[in-house]
């Protein structure tokens, strides 16, 4: 009986040292399933190559120089990356990125909007499928 009473009292602090570990954990120790990981898409006789480069960034760039057009921020909530400051100007078009989806074929798609100076009055919405990069 005694034995008993010691080895639930063992227990019970394993399982307090275990769910203390658990919850102070390194901040510096994120888990960023997503960084590293890059898209790309067609863009007239280009390709836009999209890239999360840390757990918080996020960077388009055109393939054929590496010039980066679009440095951003974003944030993932339920399934959804949800983006800040992350604009660029491509030919004379600026291009905001609000947020993007998966694809059922996990396919990054950006959803925003663009507005043409030359010929637009109001920003036009508009998505655009990134297919993974094949590593």
């Amino acid at each position: 009986m005694k034995i008993n009473k010691i080895l639930g009292v063992a227990a019970v602090f394993a399982v307090i040292s275990l769910l203390f570990a658990a919850c102070s954990g390194d901040s510096n120790n994120e888990f960023a399933p997503y960084k590293g990981q890059v898209w790309h898409a067609p863009y007239n006789t280009d390709t836009l190559c999209l890239k999360v480069t840390t757990a918080s960034d996020v960077l388009l760039s055109l393939n054929s120089t590496g010039e980066v057009v679009a440095h951003g921020a974003y944030k993932t909530l339920r399934g959804e990356f949800q983006f800040s400051d992350f604009a660029a100007e491509i030919g004379g078009v600026e291009y905001r990125f609000h947020y993007a989806l998966f694809s059922p074929q996990l396919d990054m798609v950006l959803y925003g909007d663009s507005i043409n100076a030359k010929c637009d009055s109001v920003p036009v919405e508009w998505s655009c499928r990134f297919v993974p990069l094949a590593k």
